[in-house]
C-alpha cells in the first residue's frame, strides 16, 4: 500500500502526459483543415484555361437498382458542352433487379449489364467494365454516381486538366438540396468546408485530392494500371494505390458535380456506416502510404494518407469535447486548453465554410442539429470499424 502511495504521483503525472498528447493529436486534424481554409481566403483559385477538346471521354455511370434516380444523371451526361462525337455515355447496370437498364436504353445511351452474385461490389463492376474497352492514349474515363448532376462544362474542365499532362482530374464534389432538411443543410455545409476550404487550399498549394464522385483518369493510367480496388470505398482505395505509384489527382474547383445526400438520420445511417467501415478497411494501406511519404519526404502522399487516417469534422469534434471533459475532471490545463483551441479552430473553419457557401441562412438549420450529428457520427465510426459492410448496396436518399 505504501509503495502504491509513492507511485501514485508518478501515475498521475503519466496520465496528464497521455491526456496532453491525446489533445495534441486531436487538434492536428482540424488545424490542417483550418490552414487550407485560410489559404483560400488569401488567394483565389484561377480557372484552368479552356483547351481544344482533344480527349475522348467514356462517361461511366455505375448503377445498382437506380431506376428512380438515373434519369437526371444520364441527362446531365448527354447535355455536356463538349463535342458529341467525343463522348460515350455508358450505364454500368450491376446486379440490377429493377428497370435501371430499361430506363437507360429508353434515353438512348449504351448499357453494359453485369450479373455476378458471387463477386458483387462496385469495384468489381468497374474492373469488369474497364476490361471491356480498348483504352487509347487520347481517351479518359469519367465516373458519375447514379444520383449525380454535373455542370454542363464538366468534361471541358476535365479536358483542360488532362491536356496539361496530369494523370487524373477530380471535380468539386458538391451536395444537392441544402434546404430539404436540417441534415441536408449540414451535409451541404460540411461538403462546402471540405471542397471550398480544404481541397481549394490544396489545389492552390499544388497538392492532390482524393478520388470522389466525378473522378476522371486518363486512358494511359487506365491502360497501365487497370483497376484493382475492391473495397467498399473503392475510390479512396484507388487513390491510395495510385499515390503509392506516384500518380495523383488534380483538383478542378470549377467543375461542379452534385449528388443527393440523405435527408434523415434513418436513411443516412447505412451510407455513413459504409463510409466509416470502408475507411477502417483502408487503414493499413494508408499507414503504408504515410511511411512512404515520410521516407520520401513527399507531402502529396502524406495528405492523402491523412485523409483516411485522421477523423472528419464531426468525429474530430467528439474527440475534442471528450478530451476537454477529461481534462477538466483531471484538472489537466494542457489537455483542457488544447481541446478548446481545437474547438475554436473548428468554429473558425465552419465560419469560413459558411462564407464560401454564400452565407446561406438555410444552413443554420444544420448547425442547430450538429450536437446530435456529432454523437451519431461517433457511434457510426465505432460500429463501422467493428462491423464494416462488404457489399455494394443502394443507399436511400
Amino acid at each position: 500500500m505504501t509503495e502504491l502511495t509513492h507511485l501514485w504521483p508518478q501515475l498521475l503525472h503519466g496520465l496528464h502526459l497521455v491526456l496532453a498528447a491525446a489533445a495534441i493529436l486531436a487538434v492536428l486534424p482540424i488545424a490542417r483543415h483550418f490552414f487550407f481554409s485560410m489559404v483560400t481566403l488569401a488567394r483565389s483559385p484561377k480557372r484552368t484555361p479552356d483547351a481544344v477538346p482533344r480527349t475522348r471521354f467514356v462517361v461511366m455511370i455505375p448503377a445498382h437498382d437506380e431506376e428512380k434516380n438515373i434519369r437526371t444523371t444520364i441527362q446531365s451526361a448527354l447535355q455536356q458542352d463538349y463535342p458529341k462525337d467525343r463522348v460515350r455515355v455508358v450505364v454500368l447496370a450491376d446486379n440490377c433487379t429493377d428497370g435501371t437498364a430499361t430506363v437507360a436504353r429508353e434515353m438512348g445511351v449504351e448499357v453494359m449489364e453485369r450479373t455476378n452474385l458471387k463477386h458483387p461490389g462496385k469495384g468489381k463492376a468497374i474492373a469488369w467494365f474497364i476490361d471491356k474497352i480498348e483504352w487509347e492514349k487520347d481517351m479518359a474515363l469519367v465516373c458519375f454516381d447514379a444520383d449525380s448532376e454535373a455542370s454542363p462544362d464538366y468534361l471541358r474542365q476535365m479536358n483542360a486538366g488532362l491536356v496539361l499532362g496530369v494523370a487524373g482530374v477530380q471535380g468539386y464534389n458538391g451536395a444537392k438540396d441544402p434546404g430539404k432538411s436540417a441534415l441536408a443543410s449540414l451535409s451541404y455545409l460540411t461538403n462546402t468546408m471540405k471542397n471550398s476550404g480544404t481541397y481549394f487550399g490544396r489545389y492552390l498549394l499544388g497538392l492532390p485530392v482524393p478520388m470522389m464522385n466525378g473522378w476522371c483518369l486518363s486512358g494511359t493510367v487506365i491502360r497501365e494500371h487497370g483497376w484493382r480496388s475492391f473495397s467498399i470505398t473503392e475510390d479512396f482505395e484507388h487513390t491510395l494505390r495510385l499515390a503509392s505509384e506516384g500518380i495523383f489527382m488534380r483538383f478542378a474547383p470549377y467543375a461542379l458535380i452534385r449528388s443527393s445526400k440523405a435527408r434523415s438520420f434513418k436513411t443516412a445511417t447505412k451510407q455513413r456506416r459504409r463510409w466509416s467501415g470502408g475507411e477502417s478497411q483502408l487503414a493499413s494501406a494508408a499507414r503504408r502510404l504515410l511511411w512512404q511519404s515520410l521516407f520520401k519526404r513527399n507531402t502529396a502522399r502524406l495528405h492523402l494518407a491523412l485523409d483516411v487516417l485522421w477523423p472528419g469534422y464531426a468525429t474530430n469534434a467528439a474527440y475534442l469535447i471528450l478530451l476537454a471533459i477529461m481534462g477538466y475532471v483531471a484538472q489537466n490545463a494542457a489537455a483542457l486548453g488544447l481541446s478548446f483551441v481545437g474547438l475554436w479552430l473548428l468554429l473558425l473553419t465552419t465560419m469560413i465554410g459558411f462564407y464560401h457557401a454564400g452565407a446561406d441562412m438555410r444552413l443554420l438549420r444544420g448547425v442547430v442539429i450538429s450536437p446530435v450529428f456529432i454523437v451519431w457520427k461517433l457511434a457510426l465510426a465505432v460500429t463501422g470499424s467493428l462491423h464494416p459492410p462488404r457489399r455494394w448496396e443502394r443507399a436511400d436518399r
